[in-house]
């Protein structure tokens, strides 16, 4: 059995990564099963943003839950580096999410009781890491969100923005290769939304990690690179956006 679980290079950028292919997900209902997505193939590029956009309720989450094997799909494929990893179990699997995939979500989900450089270690903490290194590791992070000063201060004693700035380091602190964002700020403010946005392409463009970011947001969703638009659980179309170029992506777009 092949397990995704060493790192992998990615110092070159625009090089096919994630392949998904025919991605089919039903969920149990009556009288008949409810089916959400409904063979969705793309190739996603190492190194690049794509938002996904569209309607609610036409699959965006549940596409993003299975790139991540946050659940597994009814039939089709995900491949990393050309292996598919719905054949591994499902303790392989949580292994593969925690080193190879970070999470980041409308609501930031972080814990109230515990200080802003606790909760972005918690995840190397329960990896296994070394205190001290996920210590320096969390605290690098913080400062390169922008929040140096802020690494004592509980989630309640931080603007909305600042929390969502928590939940990003904390998706950030095992070194995913992946980043992938559910309505990142669907809870903020223009200006604080424009703010975090701008911090996901600067991340993006130092640390070379390859995000997909699920949003509402035209507007914002058209700064991404690429621009994925579903429609009744398939996606419809793909636009390149600016100047932006993927390798490879003249025939899957």
């Amino acid at each position: 059995m092949n397990k995704i679980d060493e790192r992998q290079d990615t110092s070159t950028n625009n090089s096919s990564f994630i392949k998904v292919l025919d991605l089919h997900k039903s969920f149990p209902a009556r009288p008949e099963p409810l089916h959400v997505l409904k063979g969705i193939t793309i190739e996603l590029f190492r190194g690049e943003i794509i938002a996904i956009v569209g309607a609610s309720g036409v699959g965006k989450s549940t596409f993003l839950h299975i790139l991540g094997a946050l659940d597994r799909p009814g039939s089709g494929k995900v491949l990393y580096d050309n292996v598919d990893v719905f054949n591994q179990s499902n303790n392989e699997l949580a292994e593969f999410r925690n080193r190879r995939v970070g999470f980041v979500f409308q609501f930031h989900h972080l814990l109230p009781e515990f200080t802003a450089i606790e909760n972005v270690m918690m995840p190397a903490l329960i990896y296994g890491m070394d205190r001290k290194d996920a210590l320096k590791r969390a605290e690098g992070l913080l400062k390169d969100v922008g929040l140096g000063k802020r690494l004592n201060h509980r989630p309640g004693e931080l603007s909305g923005g600042e929390q969502q700035r928590v939940a990003l380091a904390r998706a950030l602190v095992l070194d995913p290769t992946v980043l992938l964002a559910d309505e990142p700020t669907g809870n903020l403010d223009t200006k604080t939304g424009k703010a975090v946005y701008d911090l996901l392409k600067t991340l993006n463009k130092d640390k070379g990690i390859t995000m997909v970011i699920v949003t509402h947001n035209e507007a914002l969703a058209y700064e991404c690179g690429r621009v994925a638009r579903m429609v009744d659980g398939r996606i419809e179309s793909i636009d390149i956006v600016g100047s932006a170029e993927v390798t490879g992506c003249k025939d899957m777009c």
